[in-house]
C-alpha cells in the first residue's frame, strides 16, 4: 500500500489495484526534504510501487498546465526543498526507445524559451521539450524534434520548471518515455484522464467503440508505460538516494 496526494479541487483519496491508497498531510510533505510531483495518479502508484523503501511523498497534481496552476495554487513547499517532477513522455529522438528514463539536462518549450535544472546527470540526460498540445502522431514529434531539438515531449515540464525557480525550488526533471517517435497515439487518449491525473474507464470504453482498433493498441501502450515507469523509479533511487537529495 502506498500513499499520495491528489489536487483536484482539494486532497482526496484515490485507489489502486490491490488496496486503498491513504491520505498524506501536507503536514508530512512540508516536514520532509524531497517531493516527487506526477500529473497522473497511474505515475504516482508505479512510483511508489519500485520505491517503497524510500517513502518519498508523491503529489499528484493533473495533467498539462492546468495541472501545475493547481499545484501552484494548493502546494506550499518551501524553498530550499528537492522537488522532482517525474511521470511519462512521448519519444522524439529516434535513439531513444520505450521504456527509456532520462533525466533532464535542459526543459524548453516551441517559443524557444529553456531552463537549466539545478539537478541533472552528465550523462544520460537529455532535452524534455514540452507542448500544449499532444503529440500524437510520428509527423508531429518529428516536426517537434526538428523545431526544438528536444528528445522527449510532455506537457507539464517548463511550466513546472518555472513554478520551481519562483518557489526557489532545487528541482529535476525525470521523463520515461511511452511511445517512441514512431509509435502513433490513439485519438483522445488526453481525455482518458481526469484533471486530478486519475483513469476515466469510460472515456476509453467511448475511444474503443467509435475506434475498435484503439483495442489492439492497449496492451502493448500499457506495457511500454509500466517499463518506462519502472525506469524512472530506478532513475530517481540513483539520483535522490545519493547525498544530493535526503528525506
Amino acid at each position: 500500500m502506498g500513499t499520495y496526494i491528489i489536487f483536484d479541487g482539494g486532497m482526496q483519496c484515490d485507489h489502486l489495484p490491490g488496496g486503498v491508497v491513504g491520505l498524506l498531510p501536507m503536514q508530512d510533505v512540508a516536514s520532509t526534504s524531497t517531493t516527487i510531483i506526477t500529473p497522473l495518479a497511474f505515475e504516482a502508484g508505479r512510483i511508489r510501487m519500485n520505491t517503497r523503501p524510500h517513502q518519498w511523498p508523491l503529489l499528484v497534481c493533473g495533467p498539462g498546465r492546468r495541472g501545475i496552476g493547481r499545484l501552484e495554487d494548493r502546494c506550499d513547499i518551501p524553498a530550499g526543498h528537492v522537488v522532482i517532477l517525474a511521470g511519462l513522455a512521448g519519444g522524439l529522438n529516434p535513439d531513444l526507445p520505450a521504456g527509456h528514463a532520462l533525466l533532464a539536462d535542459a526543459v524548453v518549450d516551441v517559443h524557444g524559451r529553456e531552463r537549466i535544472p539545478p539537478l541533472r546527470s552528465e550523462n544520460g540526460g537529455g532535452i524534455i521539450c514540452t507542448h500544449d498540445e499532444l503529440c500524437d502522431t510520428p509527423e508531429s514529434k518529428a516536426r517537434l524534434r526538428e523545431m526544438t531539438g528536444g528528445d522527449v515531449v510532455d506537457m507539464e515540464s517548463i511550466h513546472f520548471a518555472n513554478l520551481a525557480e519562483e518557489r526557489g525550488w532545487t528541482w529535476g526533471v525525470i521523463r520515461g518515455i511511452s511511445d517512441d517517435h514512431a509509435t502513433p497515439l490513439p485519438r483522445g487518449c488526453d481525455a482518458w484522464t481526469d484533471d486530478g491525473g486519475r483513469t476515466r474507464p469510460w472515456s476509453i470504453a467511448r475511444s474503443i467503440l467509435s475506434s475498435p482498433g484503439i483495442a489492439m493498441q492497449l496492451p502493448g501502450l500499457k506495457r511500454c508505460a509500466g517499463r518506462a515507469m519502472d525506469s524512472v523509479g530506478t532513475r530517481l533511487i540513483g539520483l535522490l538516494a545519493s547525498d544530493v537529495a535526503t528525506t
